[in-house]
């Protein structure tokens, strides 16, 4: 992974765990009118917080609010509670200064994704803020992978992606699909708020999962939480990483819902995907399907991150999005190759001594793919002078 995507699991490890501190300052422009005076009593752990912006806000049913944001911002436009703890303060301050640079680089990447994301949150009534979700998981990247395995624009792990009906095979990787994997995290989400009744709690059971969530709650008496304080009572028995996900997401929603006031104005969004999606009937390369189409390699397997071999799966259909107003070429043009020349296929002898990992690594496959193509149940009983069948794709597909 490049520095961008590594960017964003360390930021949770950059800052000191949280004490009793001073204020943080966080350089804003200049108010328009005198801030009001909103801040309320709260927790010890849970200091105020002195930020200026260009009017004043009313915060309800916050431990502490955030003061000096516009009137009814939180009210009327977030959905999800906007609550104050010193971690957001140096989530804002982080992300407003060293990684202002790569903060730009996401909010660009957003654009790509806005408006799948928005419209699927709104077929599904859930909050417009979880928009901004992958910018802390993922920075929007489809091919992002976390120390534990992680992947996607949603950051899913392969059991919970199964769970939820995504595809994760030695063919097909859906948690890159950015269109399929929103669909799944957005159902996992709203599961958990169902769980929980707390956006907060359900945020932390993304992230650390449902049991960790579940022990603190009990730790604490806590039988079934229906606001956000549930949280504030739980996180000091949280992983460190969960303790602080909820702040990293506050932090980066007010940004990216109010983006000028931060000096992120100039950010250029990336423009959506404009494609068509065809159907190909079996194993394909994807070599093949941008020659029939007439574009690059780099363009087809950027809009199909989920062929993870470069190759479509054998024995049976698959969708493939093509750039806009190229179907009808390609249908005409795919049409005219026979399947033996739609994907390059290699034949090994098995020698003595050979194992199917060995040969797997000498094509740059796996194991399962040589498995799927020559039916095979035990990989430990390969014969010598076998003949294997090595789906190959004519480039290796790209990290």
């Amino acid at each position: 992974m490049n520095r961008i995507n590594r960017a964003i699991p360390a930021i949770v490890m950059l800052l000191p765990a949280c004490a009793t501190r001073a204020p943080v300052a966080v350089p804003l422009p200049e108010p328009q009118r005198p801030p009001v005076d909103v801040a309320q009593p709260g927790p010890a752990d849970i200091p105020p917080i002195e930020l200026v912006l260009d009017v004043p806000v009313h915060l309800p049913d916050a431990p502490v609010p955030l003061a000096g944001f516009p009137t009814g911002v939180y009210a009327n436009d977030f959905e999800i509670p906007i609550q104050y703890h010193v971690r957001v303060g140096d989530f804002l301050e982080l992300f407003t200064g060293r990684f202002r640079n790569d903060f730009s680089i996401w909010l660009s990447r957003r654009g790509r994704f806005e408006t799948m994301i928005v419209d699927e949150l709104r077929a599904r009534d859930l909050p417009i803020e979880l928009l901004h979700l992958p910018l802390v998981e993922s920075g929007y990247s489809t091919s992002a992978l976390s120390r534990a395995s992680a992947l996607g624009l949603w950051q899913f792990i392969a059991g919970t992606a199964r769970i939820e009906g995504l595809e994760v095979s030695s063919w097909v990787d859906e948690r890159r699909n950015p269109e399929r994997a929103t669909a799944a995290a957005l159902q996992h989400l709203e599961k958990l708020h169902s769980q929980y009744g707390s956006w907060y709690l359900a945020l932390s059971a993304y992230n650390a999962g449902p049991g960790r969530v579940n022990r603190a709650l009990d730790r604490r008496g806590i039988g079934t939480p229906t606001d956000e304080s549930s949280f504030w009572a739980i996180r000091d028995l949280l992983p460190r990483e969960t303790r602080d996900y909820v702040p990293l997401f506050i932090a980066a929603s007010v940004i990216s819902r109010y983006p000028a006031l931060f000096g992120f104005d100039g950010v250029e969004p990336q423009l959506p995907d404009l494609y068509d999606v065809v159907t190909v009937p079996d194993a394909t390369d994807l070599v093949v399907i941008a020659e029939a189409a007439g574009t690059t390699e780099v363009e087809i397997r950027r809009l199909n991150p989920q062929y993870i071999r470069g190759v479509t799966p054998p024995d049976r259909s698959a969708p493939i999005r093509l750039p806009e107003g190229l179907a009808s070429a390609f249908e005409v043009a795919y049409s005219a190759i026979p399947p033996e020349k739609r994907i390059r296929v290699r034949e090994h002898i098995v020698r003595r001594g050979e194992t199917l990992s060995a040969i797997a690594a000498r094509y740059g496959t796996s194991v399962r793919v040589i498995q799927d193509a020559n039916g095979i149940r035990r990989p430990d009983r390969l014969q010598i002078g076998q003949r294997l069948r090595i789906p190959v794709a004519q480039t290796r597909p790209s990290s």
